[in-house]
């Protein structure tokens, strides 16, 4: 799995996933409109599923026709595939795509919008019409006392009547405009009761969590994702759980990560067959342990 691949001119190149999401054009699409590059570990979690797939598409092959082969996963092109419609715009079009940052080229209004509280912020999303029109009503509805002067009651009627927003069109014009808006209503306003509302009125939202509200939500702890687990240096702590289910065979975590030399003993005297007096050795030379030396 080299990440420029196994020829060509820069195939001994070396680096980290970052390095190759920017030859990729990855990180010139990430980020505000105005802003700065956005790196991203997306080649990290790209390129592991690639190349196990790759890798059973080769057993698969070798059950068939009893011949085995060579399996190479070039990083940086699968990395590629995973934004391809981007790509094929810019040979259509010869110009580079725009960043769109928490916008859709396809809705609007769509963002993520501060709440009231510190870093607190609900994400949304205007899919369409009847969509617009019901966050409109919604917010004109928001009683004069919950957000800032001309935001809420009568100072927004107007959003439901105007026509320019009633198409996407229109609404993409005035994004802006909407986004001021938006904000200013939303400033007042506590995330989860928010994101409660939008969803009763049919609008896709939801709070922006960050760890320690992911850890304590409800959802999460009634499938049984986070698991308890004891460190001998670090605690008892709940611990990030499987990200798969399997019906016959059930995985488990059954222990936190294990300390320094921990199982030393059980890989290299059962598994491996060390003898007592290698063991000794390997120890005393500093090869293996359970401390830094």
């Amino acid at each position: 799995m080299p990440p420029l691949g196994s020829s060509g001119p820069d195939c001994h190149a070396t680096g980290f996933g970052w390095h190759f999401e920017d030859l990729a054009g990855l990180l010139r699409v990430q980020g505000y409109a105005d802003g700065p590059d956005v790196g991203s570990i997306l080649m990290d979690g790209a390129s592991g599923p690639a190349g196990a797939n790759a890798f059973l598409m080769a057993l698969l092959r070798r059950r068939r026709t009893g011949r085995g082969g060579v399996v190479e996963v070039a990083q940086v092109e699968n990395l590629i595939n995973h934004y391809g419609e981007l790509t094929l715009g810019a040979a259509m079009t010869g110009a580079a795509p725009p960043r769109w940052g928490n916008r859709s080229p396809d809705h609007a209004p769509q963002g993520v919008y501060r709440c009231s509280g510190e870093d607190c912020w609900v994400a949304l999303t205007v899919r369409s019409d009847e969509e617009w029109a019901a966050l409109a009503r919604l917010i004109a509805a928001t009683p004069p006392a919950a957000g800032p002067v001309g935001i809420g009651g009568a100072g927004t009627a107007d959003l439901v009547g105007r026509e320019d927003l009633r198409t996407v069109q229109g609404r993409m014009a005035a994004h802006d405009e909407l986004d001021a808006v938006l904000s200013a209503w939303t400033a007042a306003q506590q995330p989860w009761a928010l994101a409660a509302a939008l969803q009763a009125a049919g609008i896709p939202a939801g709070p922006v969590l960050d760890e320690a509200e992911a850890l304590a939500d409800e959802h999460l702890h009634a499938r049984g994702f986070f698991v308890l687990l004891d460190h001998p240096s670090a605690g008892t702590h709940f611990h990030a759980g499987l990200n798969m289910v399997l019906g016959g065979t059930p995985l488990q975590v059954w222990r936190a990560a294990p300390t320094l030399g921990q199982d030393n003993d059980y890989v290299y005297r059962e598994l491996l067959g060390v003898s007592d007096e290698t063991f000794t050795t390997l120890e005393r030379d500093g090869h293996i342990g359970t401390r830094f030396h």
